[in-house]
């Protein structure tokens, strides 16, 4: 019999674990030390990307600057030198979220969207080398979620790949958290989710609606309290 869990947590990693401004200054500091790339050609190849709405992809830049470039040795000092200031490469409330998930039992997995190669990269390098992990093609997890409801009962089939022990389980809801609003396209009754953005700079990705199940919140540790309440007043 499949292994009945009460809710499963869908969190992003840019803009919500992981800190991207530090993460792209980590990289290009190191680019600088290893290779002979010049700071401003980067930087430029960063804003360009970043104008077109695309995520910058460092690994995929490397390769095209130069396709016999050991990537290796790239992704081996970023984790290295991450690794020394732990905590560093991560957004405000981002260790209590996750500290509060893991003493609360929670079942979560990090799904992002991205050069796989490089998510990873990052991830590790935040110090979740040890949570699972999805990389998708895109940014509408809430379809890919919606993939997972068993319309007959209501339900949720978590897949096996999400969790550490390979088995697929059951959950009677799906929390999903992201800083983009086409992230909860699609998201389906029965999930429900959290858009985390900064009111003071708050991106063309984070303007328009979401629906009446996704809440707005500024730092990650603030879902803290709302799924306290939640559960205060299911219990």
């Amino acid at each position: 019999m499949t292994e009945f869990i009460d809710t499963f947590f869908v969190l992003d990693f840019d803009r919500c674990l992981g800190d991207y401004g530090a993460n792209i200054n980590l990289s290009k500091k190191i680019i600088i030390e290893l290779f002979a790339i010049d700071e401003r050609a980067f930087q430029l190849a960063h804003d360009e990307a970043k104008a077109k709405g695309a995520s910058f992809q460092v690994l995929e830049y490397l390769e095209k600057k130069d396709p016999d470039m050991d990537l290796d040795v790239f992704q081996s000092a970023y984790i290295k030198r991450a690794h020394k200031t732990p905590g560093s490469l991560l957004e405000p409330g981002a260790i209590e979220f996750m500290d509060f998930l893991r003493a609360s039992n929670y079942h979560f997995r990090i799904i992002s969207f991205g050069d796989k190669g490089w998510q990873n990269t990052k991830i590790i390098a935040a110090g979740f080398g040890d949570i699972a992990k999805l990389i998708i093609p895109n940014e509408y997890k809430g379809h890919h979620i919606a993939q997972w409801l068993d319309k007959e009962n209501g339900h949720f089939v978590i897949p096996k790949e999400c969790f550490s022990d390979g088995v697929a389980k059951k959950a009677r809801e799906v929390v999903l958290i992201d800083d983009k609003v086409k992230a909860f396209n699609g998201l389906p009754v029965g999930a429900r989710g959290y858009l985390l953005q900064d009111i003071a700079r708050i991106r063309s990705s984070q303007q328009g609606k979401v629906p009446s199940f996704v809440k707005r919140v500024t730092r990650l540790d603030e879902i803290i309290d709302q799924e306290l309440s939640i559960n205060s007043r299911v219990n």
